[in-house]
């Protein structure tokens, strides 16, 4: 004698057999590729070493930091971070006439 297929209600009162339910999570999992690790996961102390030291580059040489002005560390040692912020000002007021001159000609 087979068991019997269990059924769930879905939010919108629709009944759902439990084959259902699992043919679509299997659907779900295939469409969004998750496999039985995270992306990422370390599978030998060599490829954590590897992911710590992209890691480390990818903090000191890409990412800005709020707490020093928006600037690399590496950056913010190399000294030019007086010259980032002086771009970014002659960016921004070049900006802000530009917003100007688009409002007075559409006044």
């Amino acid at each position: 004698m087979e068991a019997p297929l269990l059924s769930s209600s879905k939010r919108n009162g629709s009944r759902v057999s439990e084959a259902q339910s699992l043919r679509e999570f299997a659907k779900f999992v295939r469409a969004f590729g998750f496999g039985g690790l995270r992306p990422g996961t370390p599978l030998s102390l060599e490829d954590a070493k590897r992911l710590i030291q992209q890691y480390v580059d990818r903090y000191n040489n890409v990412r800005l930091h709020s707490a020093i002005g928006y600037v690399t560390p590496n950056d913010l040692l190399a000294g030019p971070q007086a010259k980032i912020h002086a771009e970014r000002d002659r960016k921004l007021e070049a900006a802000r006439l530009l917003r100007k001159s688009r409002r007075q000609q559409a006044a």
